[in-house]
């Protein structure tokens, strides 16, 4: 079992590292690192049925003062081909018919232990291997008395602590390239040097993980990246995102409490220091995941590589106003704490939650209850249509055809396109979502403006180069005239979608310009009638 973990691994670790110039050294160094092997420690042999484990270590303390050999040299031969004879370890046990030192030092114990309780049903035996370890047995028939011994002798909860001790210093984990890049961490990032140091009279840095409802309290359980936290300290709450406006006053979370969890209890201290982990008690909205003693321009955002949220849920909550209002906060508390959750609230004045997939949609809600949201009622999960991961073979985007609609009456005939967006014009749209929401509003700022410019030099050239999409079939010409035609871009929860306008014959005002020219008949109810089939979703 070891070796196709280890082997599995060391594929992983090739295929990761190979294309590094010194791959070959840097493989060897990351196997030694991340390879399961007993005799470093990372290896547990347990019994879930009967609640008992070990580590090599275990019996090497154990031997060592009977065999009079250290126990470091006991525990770097005790899982290889090696053997015990005439009070030396020599090599090569197969060879010479003898017994490995793990059959022999480790394999024959547990099983002699095994034979009195749950073969030979001899309790007084078992007995006399009990008082031999200084362990009483209560119970009265074998069976129980062996589970009795073995955890008493080999506790499982030991084995697990004493392995997790053995683990990387949490001080030094974010010294990592790897890990620093898991918070969104950069060499220009303000933080990004004392999260490095470590350093616990540096300046303070929480990263929140997850908010706990702890009886009538609420807890933030964190991970403290830089310097120490105190009861009653105050430190300000860090936007993910960076702010156009800096002289905005960024605002201040009082700590009322530091705990440290301990299981199902908390454990109330006067201090906490870099490289652990605590629990917060504190005043306010957590509504962003960095909290920190300086007020630096954007903070840490946990970078997560799931699929984007495709399975949607309705989420209410089961009493009145108080509770939606309540049930609002924590949803928006969990997409902060969760990139991978997007929350929105429905027209009908519902709230929705989407996430990455049934397993992950239960997290969430585990998630949500922990946070004291227990009295919700939650729907049947459903994904929207037309969203997968396999497109339809033998087809593109282009080969969608075109839909009319006729209203009644007569009154009208519309004819639309559904095409995708080249995924550089959408980023470039989430990038500039103050300029769309400038633009909605009617404000014609130098954001705007600079939106259009780009749109014109570059869109161009991203819709051009969408190949099999409709768009790579127009001319430039035709493009540009789109980008300056467009209708409409999507309302608020759905911004990064456009209408374009390809009625030849029909003149409108550009959204570009200030216009006070009356607008056509009809004009605000196609945008209406956009934005409600934007909101809908797919």
């Amino acid at each position: 079992l070891l070796e196709q973990v280890n082997s599995c691994i060391s594929q992983i670790i090739s295929g990761v590292l190979l294309e590094q110039e010194d791959w070959h050294s840097s493989v060897e160094r990351a196997e030694k690192d991340l390879y399961f092997l007993p005799e470093n420690e990372n290896v547990i042999f347990a019994s879930a049925l009967h609640g008992y484990g070990f580590c090599l270590s275990d019996f090497a303390k154990m031997w060592s003062k009977k065999i009079n050999i250290s126990e470091a040299d006991i525990l770097s031969r005790l899982f290889t081909d090696s053997y015990f004879s005439k009070g030396t370890i020599r090599e090569d046990a197969e060879r010479n018919g003898k017994k490995a030192l793990f059959e022999q030092f480790i394999l024959q114990p547990l099983w002699d232990v095994h034979s009195c309780g749950l073969l030979n049903d001899d309790l007084e035996k078992l007995k006399a291997f009990a008082d031999k370890m200084n362990i009483k047995i209560r119970s009265k028939r074998a069976a129980e008395g062996f589970d009795e011994f073995m955890r008493g002798w080999l506790p499982l909860a030991s084995a697990c602590f004493r392995a997790a001790t053995q683990a990387s210093p949490s001080c030094r984990s974010f010294t990592r390239p790897g890990r620093l890049a898991s918070l969104s961490l950069h060499e220009t990032h303000p933080l990004n040097e004392a999260v490095k140091a470590c350093d616990s009279t540096g300046i303070t840095v929480l990263f929140i993980a997850k908010i706990l409802h702890y009886g009538d309290s609420v807890l933030a359980m964190c991970r403290i990246l830089s310097g120490s936290i105190h009861k009653d300290d105050e430190l300000f709450l860090i936007e993910n995102k960076p702010k156009n406006d800096d002289s905005e006053e960024k605002q201040k979370i009082s700590i009322s409490n530091v705990y440290l969890l301990m299981g199902r209890e908390k454990v109330p201290v006067e201090r906490a220091v870099a490289g652990t982990v605590c629990a917060i008690e504190f005043s306010g909205q957590l509504l962003a995941t960095t909290l920190c003693s300086e007020p630096v321009p954007v903070g840490l955002v946990h970078v997560t590589r799931g699929a984007e949220p495709l399975v949607r849920v309705s989420v209410q909550p089961e009493g009145g106003m108080d509770e939606l209002k309540s049930l609002r906060i924590a949803l928006k508390q969990l997409s902060v704490l969760d990139s991978n959750i997007r929350v929105i609230e429905q027209e009908n004045g519902e709230l929705a939650m989407f996430a990455a997939g049934e397993v992950h949609l239960q997290k969430c809600l585990t998630d949500l209850y922990d946070m004291g949201h227990d009295n919700v009622k939650v729907s049947q999960p459903s994904v929207p249509f037309f969203e997968t991961i396999i497109s339809v073979p033998g087809t593109s985007s282009s080969s969608i055809q075109p839909v009319d609609c006729n209203i009644r009456s007569g009154i009208a005939k519309i004819k639309l396109r559904a095409a995708p967006l080249p995924r550089q014009l959408v980023e470039h749209l989430e990038k500039n979502e103050e300029a769309l929401r400038d633009l909605r509003q009617g404000r014609f700022t130098k954001a705007v403006e600079n939106l259009h410019q780009t749109l014109v030099q570059e869109g161009i050239n991203w819709l051009k180069d969408y190949k099999g999409s409709i768009w790579s079939k127009q001319r430039v010409e035709q493009l540009r005239n789109f980008i300056d035609r467009i209708w409409a871009f999507g309302p608020p929860r759905a911004r990064f979608n456009i209408l374009f306008n390809a009625v030849a014959d029909y003149e409108r005002p550009s959204i570009w310009k200030k216009q006070t020219t009356k607008l056509r008949y009809f004009d605000q109810s196609m945008i209406a009638g956009f934005d409600l089939a934007m909101s809908a979703g797919p």
